[in-house]
This record gives structure tokens, sequence and C-alpha cells, in this order.
């Protein structure tokens, strides 16, 4: 599509909460109407709540898809990931149509409780952090990511960019 841009991304993973080292290397377009943070949000939540079978959206021009997905053994997804600050009534779309849902958000997003037949995950991110990445992004751009129970820290060339991670449940609504 014109105007689209295309990044890679080559990250180097090491997540002590889940038990995995792997490199990631994704290929995105951002779409022009998806800022620089909400590309790099795909980005961190393939690295942070997905795996080598998840699937990215091609950003966010589909208002029904998911923008990260892991496929279940049917046609609903076994993880529906959303980035940024979703509404409620996404949220509750999510719930319907996928096993379980997550949420890579940054510090401080608090939605009103969705009416969602289960729970939601949340995952904060440190403050500003996507906007901090963002402003560093390259055609190429190479990170290694390292995340603990309570911190994440993206490492570029010559720089570090750290701070408190915070997992967290929606509850399930009425």
């Amino acid at each position: 599509m014109a105007g689209e841009r295309v990044f890679r991304f080559r990250v180097a993973v090491d997540d002590a909460v889940r038990g995995r080292v792997e490199d990631v290397d994704l290929r995105l377009a951002r779409h022009p109407s998806e800022t620089d943070e909400h590309l790099v949000l795909r980005v961190l939540a393939r690295c942070l709540l997905g795996d080598a079978t998840a699937r990215l959206s091609p950003g966010v021009c589909r208002g029904d898809e998911p923008p990260l997905s892991v496929p279940g053994d049917g046609p609903a997804p076994r993880l529906w990931i959303e980035v940024g600050r979703p509404s409620p009534a996404r949220l509750e779309r999510a719930a319907r149509r996928a096993e379980a849902v997550a949420v890579l958000a940054e510090a401080g997003w608090r939605p009103a409780p969705p009416r969602a037949r289960r729970p939601v995950s949340v995952l904060e991110l440190p403050a500003g952090l996507p906007a901090r990445l963002a402003a560093r992004l390259e055609r190429t751009t190479r990170w290694r990511l390292r995340r603990t129970a309570a911190e994440l820290a993206v490492e570029g060339p010559g720089w570090t960019e750290s701070g408190p991670l915070l997992a967290r449940e929606l509850p399930a609504g009425p």
C-alpha cells in the first residue's frame, strides 16, 4: 500500500518469567495511519506475550482483528493480544472470540471493567517506554530485550531503556 514503511526488527529476547530465550526477526509494514509508538507496541507484544506461532496483523487497518494472535487448535485464537488502550467493548469482543485475552499497555492504563466472560491479562510497560523506543527506530532496528518478574530492559547500540514491569488482571465481568 502506498505510504507504508517497512521496518525490520531483530530482537534477542531473554525472558526469565516465561523461561524463553529466542531471536525474533520481524519485518513489519507500518500503515500510514499507524504511529511509531503503536508499531513498537506490536513488536514488544510479540516478544513479551507471543511465541514463534504468533501472527501479527497488517497494522491498524483491520478493526475486527487482533494486533497479534496465537493460533489455537480450532478457528478461534488461543490468545488474542491487544496493545495500547483498547476499549472495554473491544476487550469484550476479544473475549468472545478467543480462549484468552492479553493487553500490552503503558503504565497507568485503567479501563472501565469489560463485561468479559473471562479475565483479561494486562502487562504494563514502564511509563514513556514506547515513545522512547519509537524515537530510536531505524529501518533495521536491533534490540536486546531482558525481562525479569519486575523489570524490563531494552538495549540498543550504546543505549539502554529500562523500568518496572507490572502484570495484573482485569477480572471477568458479570
